[in-house]
């Protein structure tokens, strides 16, 4: 068995919890604080991952480890899919990095910048924007637990080097003759295949590294501000769970060069403004990763059960942005459907009326 190291209150022995938005850590009972920097110096350095000594076969490997909390004596085992950052007996926050997968820590971290009682709130405000959502649901969701979660991701430098086929669309009016003589305008949309080619670099492409994450979830919750990025420290871990990777960067390939084509899509649609419902459809570039970092970002979830299905609500803890599959009533759907037809009918009557 191996000790693990321990964040607790110097003044009274509690837990000391990293505060979102902030350099410090609190004890929640003395009240006692302590910058992040004065602990950041004790520490010692941990092999981090390295991208130019990339092994696939080692990141599979997880130490089979008991740790001993020096605060109350228990042993705490290290599971396959978490680290271990508290003790469940006494409460103390602690870590233990040498668990890690092939022994290897973190390169960078996005700490939280939004706190835990804050969650509900703005998802309350959140799901009273969504005008078809079942009444019942917001009440059930604001009694779910919240947790807040670092989600490795694999942070992809890369280039697209090559030529690359688009389609776009762009719409013209032109005048014609009806039967009466008259002269009429019409919307005539007219097809395009642009060829281009070129040199792209993507830097910090996100591509989360858990199963136990639902991958649309995930980046529908980017972007992420990669000003906040900094060197990793189990310290931004107190109060918070921690995910371990089980998708390595090969795992992830596949995904990582579709999120590449959406990005150079997304330049093109910024670009060529004339054109639009622009798309690949022939992509002869050649992809090439630079570099790898292995990062944890920060991600508050909300898991709980409605009528028969499991249901999931997301915020990214830096952001504030809110995301989750969400139910629709269909009586209000009905409802809000039949109130626009009213509209649109009331509309068309009036100017027939003028007419």
């Amino acid at each position: 068995m191996s000790d693990v190291k321990h964040y607790k209150c110097t003044s009274c022995g509690a837990p000391i919890n990293f505060v979102p938005g902030t350099d410090t850590l609190v004890c929640e009972y003395c009240g006692a604080s302590v910058p992040v920097s004065d602990l950041l110096k004790e520490e010692k350095n941990a092999k981090s991952f390295d991208w130019t000594a990339y092994a696939p076969e080692e990141l599979t490997a997880t130490p089979d480890k008991e740790y001993v909390c020096a605060s109350c004596g228990a042993t705490l085992q290290s599971f396959d899919s978490q680290f271990v950052t508290y003790c469940p007996y006494c409460g103390n926050n602690v870590s233990a990095l040498e668990e890690t997968k092939g022994g290897m820590s973190p390169n960078l971290i996005i700490p939280f910048n939004i706190k835990k009682e804050e969650v509900k709130p703005k998802i309350r405000e959140y799901l009273k924007t969504k005008k078809l959502l079942p009444k019942s649901f917001l009440k059930v969701a604001m009694n779910a637990d919240v947790k807040g979660v670092y989600v490795p991701f694999w942070l992809f430098d890369c280039e697209a080097e090559g030529e690359i086929s688009l389609h776009g669309e762009r719409s013209v009016s032109e005048s014609f003759t009806n039967d009466k003589g008259e002269t009429e305008t019409r919307e005539k949309t007219l097809h395009y295949r642009l060829e281009r080619e070129g040199h792209f670099e993507l830097n910090k492409l996100p591509v989360d590294a858990s199963t136990h994450f639902d991958n649309k979830a995930m980046d529908a919750l980017e972007p992420f501000n990669y000003s906040q990025l900094t060197d990793f420290s189990d310290v931004y871990f107190t109060g918070y769970l921690a995910e371990k990777f089980n998708s390595t960067p090969d795992d992830e390939m596949q995904r990582t060069k579709r999120k590449i084509q959406e990005g150079i899509t997304d330049f093109f649609r910024e670009t060529e403004r004339k054109y639009s419902n622009i798309r690949i459809i022939e992509d002869n570039t050649d992809v090439k990763i630079d570099n790898i970092k292995y990062a944890m970002l920060p991600v508050y979830t909300l898991n709980f059960n409605y009528g028969d299905s499991k249901r999931q609500l997301f915020m990214n803890g830096q952001s504030g942005k809110i995301i989750g599959d969400l139910p629709v009533k269909k009586a209000k759907a009905f409802t809000w459907f039949l109130g626009t037809f009213t509209v649109v009918l009331a509309i068309c009557s009036l100017v027939s009326f003028l007419i």
